[in-house]
């Protein structure tokens, strides 16, 4: 049960008055140990620790750099050793302020303490959880977050600008310090950065607070068991330091904790944010990717090694870094496009030297680590026509299902894209409504439209499944009779993508016809199969 009472990076005051802090101790502390580290070339330093109950001042002067002081508690019988320790550490020469660190360790035989980072293999864009929890005599402390005076809080210092985008907007280009001595070039341009520029991934503190709320806003689990929570969430890669403080009061009088941890959140490429562009040239595609986490940060020069791109009958493929940030694939192509062309990534924290080979990686290529499952390749797999065939039901709205019932309908289209996202199409659709025969008096003959209308469609997301949205013009042509009408239709539906040229969707369209006095008004619902080429 040793653990640490106080952690502090700190320096005397200006002027040389002492640095004064507060320890508290409780009655069940069996030693105390004050360590307080400096730079020899400041001079000596000063430590006088006051125990609490009137016990005599313990004063000590060292100029070796380090000052210990180690007591065993009670101090004396008379005298007891809980309540609040007072320590004042000053210069013994000079009036500059000198900078330290100060650790106060105790072994308290009644009371521990666990504070902690949740264990986990954390990337960007995850929300790192914090825990803390204090037991005396095996008994959770609970309540903390309401009593007077205590805290529950974690001073986090976390990166404050991404490595990733530093690394590929620069242009400095160190070489090896030694032959025996070899280093990524990444590496090598980080320690080059900061030496030019110690704060250039800009620190930034800020404090949380552990909560026992019950609240999953917080990571807390259950309201009142004495396990105190907060999270984080880590939207850049780097190191994030946590310093726990716990202070506050028990049946064994006032305690205080503290605890350090670190986490390194590493880099991992996200589909919605990596950014590809290809070109073919000479019977070689060429695919440049530009790899961003969840929040758009760029993963920066040094993981040629752990990207992949496979593809049917392809061998895999290890892009080449360029050093700015992106990343160049080349792609025999002389026989053709392959399709679909995925894009893994290795997220292992083996390292991987640029010798490696496919059959090498410690795991296989496969759907477990594909990021992209098909890269958008221009003049690949994109092709920009298609032709659909449709059949559903038609049904009359207004004054058309007064005198008539659902019935057939079939269509044909052809669709040009424009891009991924919007085609315009030609449609030629036919809608049968059957008639009816009214009270035996009447019959109402069927009727036939026939529609000829030029559409634009606008898709969402991305492929295997794609809703989308359409408007469109034309002209109707209903029969028995010759008459034609100009109407628009709109609506909606969703493709599904079997393969790269072959898709199946279902769709919903609203159809007005305009005519002199009453609109003609009906709707149909179809499902068909579209060739794209």
């Amino acid at each position: 049960t040793i653990e640490a009472f106080r952690l502090a990076s700190s320096r005397t005051p200006i002027g040389g008055s002492p640095f004064r802090t507060t320890i508290p101790v409780t009655s069940t502390t069996q030693s105390i140990t004050f360590t307080v580290l400096w730079d020899t070339r400041s001079g000596p330093l000063k430590a006088t620790i006051t125990p609490p109950g009137g016990a005599s001042p313990i004063i000590k002067v060292d100029q070796s750099g380090t000052l210990i002081v180690n007591e065993m508690l009670p101090i004396s019988p008379a005298v007891s050793s809980a309540g609040d320790w007072q320590l004042q550490i000053e210069p013994v020469t000079g009036d500059r302020p000198v900078p330290f660190h100060l650790v106060v360790m105790g072994d308290d035989s009644a009371m521990n303490s666990n504070m902690t980072v949740v264990g986990a293999d954390y990337h960007s864009g995850d929300t790192i959880r914090l825990r803390a929890s204090v037991r005396e005599l095996g008994e959770a402390v609970v309540g903390l977050n309401s009593q007077p005076g205590a805290k529950m809080l974690v001073q986090m210092i976390r990166p404050g600008a991404s490595v990733g985008d530093l690394l590929s907007d620069s242009t400095l280009n160190p070489t090896q310090p030694s032959p025996q001595d070899t280093q990524s070039a990444a590496a090598l341009r980080l320690e080059a950065i900061l030496a030019n520029n110690p704060n250039a991934l800009n620190p930034i503190a800020a404090p949380l607070t552990l909560l026992d709320n019950g609240n999953p806003a917080n990571g807390d689990d259950v309201a009142g068991d004495g396990i105190y929570s907060a999270v984080f969430p880590a939207q850049l890669v780097g190191h994030y330091n946590f310093i726990f403080g716990l202070e506050g009061t028990s049946r064994l009088g006032r305690f205080s904790r503290q605890h350090r941890q670190t986490v390194f959140v590493r880099a991992a490429p996200a589909a919605d944010t990596t950014q590809f562009s290809s070109t073919i040239a000479r019977g070689t595609l060429f695919i440049q990717m530009t790899p961003r986490t969840t929040a758009g940060n760029r993963m920066g020069p040094g993981s040629a090694n752990y990207f992949w791109f496979t593809a049917p009958g392809m061998k895999p493929v290890k892009p080449v870094d360029n050093g700015n940030g992106t990343y160049t694939a080349s792609i025999d192509v002389s026989s053709g496009v392959p399709s679909p062309i995925s894009f893994h990534f290795i997220d292992d924290l083996v390292r991987l030297f640029d010798d490696v080979t496919p059959d090498k990686l410690p795991s296989p290529l496969n759907a477990g680590n594909t990021v992209v499952s098909s890269v958008p390749v221009n003049g690949g797999d994109f092709k920009r026509w298609g032709l659909s065939f449709h059949g559903g039901v038609s049904f009359p709205h207004d004054d058309l299902d007064n005198s008539f019932k659902p019935g057939p309908n079939f269509a044909v289209d052809l669709e040009y894209r424009f891009n991924k996202k919007f085609s315009a199409e030609l449609i030629y659709g036919f809608h049968h409504f059957p008639g009816e025969t009214f009270g035996g008096l009447f019959t109402v003959d069927d009727l036939n439209v026939h529609q000829l209308s030029i559409d634009g469609r606008a898709y969402g997301s991305t492929s295997p499944v794609r809703p989308f949205v359409n408007l469109g013009f034309g002209a109707y042509w209903f029969q028995p009779g010759a008459t034609v009408r100009g109407g628009l239709n709109f609506g909606g539906g969703v493709q599904f993508d079997i393969k790269p040229n072959i898709a199946v969707e279902g769709s919903y369209n609203y159809h007005n016809i305009f005519f002199s006095g009453v609109d003609a008004r009906f709707s149909n619902v179809q499902a068909g199969v579209r060739f794209r080429f």
